[in-house]
């Protein structure tokens, strides 16, 4: 995809130029000649050059452009301070590719022209060492015009091109972002193309299909425009191979050592631990399929599996094999404000003892959750990214008793904040998710609400790898809990690092420190560490 675009650039950037090379040049009209002209004779000698000048004006508006020139040339021979002669004729050199010519022509006008009126040609003069590929120098004098608030949308626009080709994608965003602000106009439409661009050279490849299908849908105001059609064409081009459905799964084998081995599932809002130590071993992974994120609405169908092995006969029972479905539903997921909505089910199964005198196990049913939210995501910037969740879900523990306290059994509903903030540089990727969720079960020991926020950042290291680093802080609140009103405060410092080995495959090493505090110390407080190694088999 970026080869392609990069490819286009240079298309579109040629039909721009070509494009934009009459745009500030008000050529005067042909002088009329009156009656009385007939006994009228010339006092000045520029007066008797007009009429030479004329004929080269006609001459350039029927793109007869030799003759044009050669008529200026004999003009500007006899005065050589005729600026409209001069200006049409340095015009006429760039739009016949005399690049060398047409600046030594601009820089004539430069010492005659006092500077107040230096903003058309610094315009020029930046738009043909762009067509030299003299960016920096191009660079120079179109913010000299930009400054000078000549011609500022184009001016504009060809500095984010500069910026593009001189490997700055997010200086080339900043101008393209405020040019797709400016209004309707086939620069607007071009301005999605390029900024489309940018963010395919910043890894940011759902915003850059987004504006590829802006640039496509706002083209189709300017059909009678050469630039939108050309830009309709490539955007069209582009999007082709997104326009269709793709499968997507991962699997993860992963071992490691826990100090202190959980009493439920980790999807399971619980601060409980057995106090047992084991190795252990733990495989996830799942599928799924996402259509096309060019139609109006996207399905993402998804299955996701976990299990784990304890190694320690002592652990045996928090050994667990969850399932789960979900279904995601996107109204425009390309569009920089987009939502959805999400239904979830799952079912867990708890290795159990099913023999006490033999010993043996046997997986059984352990819990079953409902769970249907609703989601908004909002990305003002290719670097900034937000999203809401409002949720509900719904619990049933086959090991609850029927009456009792200590139920889990219940409903749960929730709400969630989540912001990704992209600094651009390699040491600080930063995202932060705020939760809060309302505990409803049937028994009073587990009543209450949970905080809880998670503050991440990842690290690049050299070329692929990836340090990734999470603190994590709960509280939970068992108001209802009589006669002892128990909370709990919690953090988990987890850090991963991550090595590419191929393509598909990933090395992951992973490790987390964990310290809950409760104010019943002698049941609940604890702390625990997990460390391990792992493979990732990432498809397609």
């Amino acid at each position: 995809m970026r080869q392609r675009m990069n490819r286009r650039f240079a298309v579109i950037g040629r039909t721009l130029w070509n494009w934009s090379a009459l745009l500030c040049f008000a050529l005067p009209p042909a002088f009329a000649q009156s009656p009385e002209a007939e006994d009228f004779v010339p006092t000045h000698p520029r007066i008797g050059l007009e009429s030479q000048y004329a004929e080269a004006v006609i001459a350039f508006n029927s793109r007869n452009f030799t003759e044009s020139l050669r008529i200026l040339q004999e003009v500007i021979q006899k005065d050589p301070q005729y600026l409209q002669a001069l200006e049409l004729q340095a015009l006429n050199l760039k739009v016949t590719g005399k690049l060398k010519e047409s600046l030594k022509t601009y820089n004539q006008l430069l010492k005659i022209k006092p500077k107040d009126e230096h903003g058309p040609l610094h315009f020029e003069i930046g738009t043909t060492l762009f067509q030299q590929k003299r960016y920096k120098d191009a660079k120079k004098y179109l913010q000299s015009a930009l400054r000078k608030n000549f011609n500022p949308i184009p001016s504009r626009f060809f500095i984010g091109l500069i910026e593009l080709a001189q490997k700055n994608p997010s200086r080339a965003e900043r101008e393209f972002r405020i040019l797709t602000q400016s209004g309707a106009s086939e620069y607007a439409v071009a301005a999605h193309y390029y900024l489309a661009t940018a963010l395919f050279q910043q890894g940011a490849t759902s915003e850059g299909t987004a504006e590829l299908s802006l640039a496509k849908t706002e083209a189709a105001q300017f059909e009678e425009n050469p630039l939108a059609r050309e830009v309709r064409q490539m955007a069209e081009q582009a999007l082709l191979p997104l326009d269709r459905s793709r499968w997507f799964g991962n699997v993860t084998t992963l071992g490691m050592y826990d100090t202190n081995v959980a009493l439920l599932p980790e999807a399971i809002t619980s601060t409980d631990s057995t106090g047992n130590a084991s190795a252990k071993w733990i495989l996830s992974g799942g599928a799924g399929m996402m259509t096309s994120p060019i139609s109006s609405f996207q399905w993402v169908p998804n299955w996701r599996f976990s299990t784990n092995q304890n190694f320690n006969s002592a652990a045996v029972e928090s050994e667990f094999v969850t399932q789960q479905l979900s279904l995601f539903l996107t109204y425009h997921p390309l569009h920089p404000f987009h939502w959805g909505a999400r239904v979830e089910g799952s079912a867990t199964f708890q290795n159990r003892i099913s023999d006490s005198e033999s010993g043996s196990t046997r997986y059984q049913p352990f819990s079953t959750t409902g769970d249907f939210g609703l989601f908004v995501k909002y990305i003002p910037h290719s670097k900034l990214k937000t999203q809401w969740d409002l949720y509900y879900k719904l619990l049933s523990f086959a090991t609850d008793l029927d009456t009792g306290t200590a139920q889990r059994s219940g409903y749960n509903w929730g709400t969630r904040f989540f912001v990704r903030a992209d600094s651009g540089s390699r040491w600080l990727q930063p995202d932060l998710t705020l939760t809060y969720e309302r505990l409803q079960p049937n028994g009073l020991d587990y009543q209450g609400h949970q905080l809880q926020s998670d503050l991440s950042n990842s690290i690049r290291v050299g070329q692929r790898q990836l340090l990734q680093t999470t603190l994590q802080l709960v509280q939970l609140d068992y108001s209802a809990t009589s006669p002892v009103q128990r909370k709990d405060w919690s953090w988990t410092l987890k850090a991963s690092y991550l090595i590419p080995a191929s393509s598909s495959f990933t090395v992951v090493f992973d490790f987390a420190q964990t310290q809950n505090l409760s104010s019943v110390p002698e049941a609940f407080n604890y702390s625990k560490q997990t460390a391990g190694v792992g493979l990732t088999l990432s498809l397609p």
